[in-house]
């Protein structure tokens, strides 16, 4: 009996989890930008996520590449924000457009959001953006 909860207390975690997805998806990032990092081994927003977390890893990422930085900020900010669960390449775009820059910002940004979605859809991203943001500050 132990077996099947453990199971499905392994299953309810990983609803937290936002499946990655192709760097391709996000709008305003250009082509030749995804198909570059792609050629690196880096074709979806986890492991962009995982290799460009500080601003030394994007840097030599840029002279790798030749990617501008501020670019690679972008697309990391990007990847942040579509650890949400329900937040896909639009949604991502168009907090990052509203000026949300992480995580614990979008968890704030209830207002933000109002006029463009249905107040359900972004109170499921927001709560899981708070769940996020909680398990985060504990590592620390």
């Amino acid at each position: 009996m132990k077996s099947k909860k453990i199971t499905l207390l392994k299953r309810q975690a990983g609803t937290y989890l936002a499946r990655p997805f192709p760097l391709s998806e996000f709008p305003g990032v250009p082509y030749e930008y995804t198909e570059l990092l792609k050629s690196k081994g880096i074709g979806n927003t986890r492991k962009y996520f995982e290799v460009a977390r500080t601003e030394a890893k994007r840097k030599e990422l840029a002279g790798i590449t030749g990617i501008p930085e501020e670019r690679l900020k972008e697309l990391y900010v990007l990847c942040d924000l579509s650890r949400i669960t329900g937040v896909g390449g639009s949604m991502a775009r168009i907090a990052y457009e509203a000026g949300i820059r992480s995580i614990a910002e979008f968890a704030a940004a209830d207002k933000h959001f109002s006029d463009q979605f249905a107040e359900e859809d972004i109170r499921s991203c927001i709560e899981y953006a708070k769940v996020i943001t909680e398990m985060e500050m504990k590592k620390l």
